[in-house]
């Protein structure tokens, strides 16, 4: 059976105060050695005044600098209803007599690698830095799901001279060719009724018979779950992602500052 799919690494979301990165959405600060050593040196006193002042004050700039850096609205998503709870998102649709959802969360979603934080000047440190969250999709007709898990592909699991597995010598195939292309890619499956369970029988994507691969990425496409959908998700999630963190930010200082 020809593999299509591979795990995606875990992704480290890095959250700090020192350096402004550009993100093309938005600007993060992300914490630097400098940092580090400054808030190290520090001997902090148990409920000091001091420092909750000190606090409160470099939170009141930092949401000032990040809230100018939100120069990007929500993008749509045309054709799909969007719900938000905190970090949970839910896109909705309707296709034919099938009712489809795509969820996805975007805590630990955003891609940070590539970022070099040992450089004095700001500017060199350009990296993007973009959520890129897994999503499940769900396809319901009357009580019965089709549960499809799905993540970014991840383009340095697919470097390398050994190739895709069951490939040789690195020549992948006209289909793996193709699936390597993809934006995103299936890491299981399942059919049940009502709500999903443990129990639940689920079969992995990197198992999956090659053509049957194929088809379920086409019939997620047909559906509008294709690679447009998933370059607008990368760009919905980032934006909302970043109005997380200032309002992470907010309740931060609000919680510091009250006596």
């Amino acid at each position: 059976m020809a593999t299509k799919c591979r795990t995606s690494a875990p992704v480290n979301q890095l959250r700090g105060i020192s350096r402004v990165v550009s993100t093309g959405f938005t600007t993060r600060h992300v914490l630097g050695s400098t940092a580090t050593t400054a808030i190290n040196s520090r001997r902090f006193a148990a409920n000091s005044p001091q420092v909750d002042e000190e606090l409160t004050q470099f939170l009141k700039s930092e949401i000032e600098l990040e809230k100018k850096s939100q120069t990007e609205p929500l993008p749509q998503l045309k054709g799909w209803s969007v719900a938000t709870d905190g970090s949970n998102l839910t896109f909705t649709k309707t296709y034919g007599s099938e009712q489809i959802a795509v969820r996805a969360n975007v805590n630990h979603s955003v891609d940070t690698r590539g970022f070099n934080e040992d450089v004095e000047n700001p500017e060199q440190m350009s990296a993007p830095m973009v959520c890129r969250p897994d999503f499940a999709v769900e396809i319901k007709k009357g009580n019965r799901t089709l549960g499809i898990n799905c993540s970014f592909v991840d383009l340095e699991d697919v470097d390398g001279d050994d190739g895709p597995q069951g490939t040789a010598g690195g020549q992948e195939s006209g289909a793996d060719a193709q699936a390597l292309e993809d934006e995103f890619q299936i890491n299981e499956l399942s059919i049940y009724e009502g709500e999903f369970k443990d129990s639940s029988y689920l079969v992995a994507g990197d198992v999956m018979d090659g053509s049957m691969y194929d088809l379920m990425m086409d019939l997620l496409h047909e559906r509008g779950v294709d690679q447009e959908f998933a370059k607008q998700l990368i760009d919905y999630t980032t934006v909302y992602d970043h109005t997380q963190y200032v309002g992470l930010l907010e309740k931060l200082r609000d919680f510091v500052a009250k006596k």
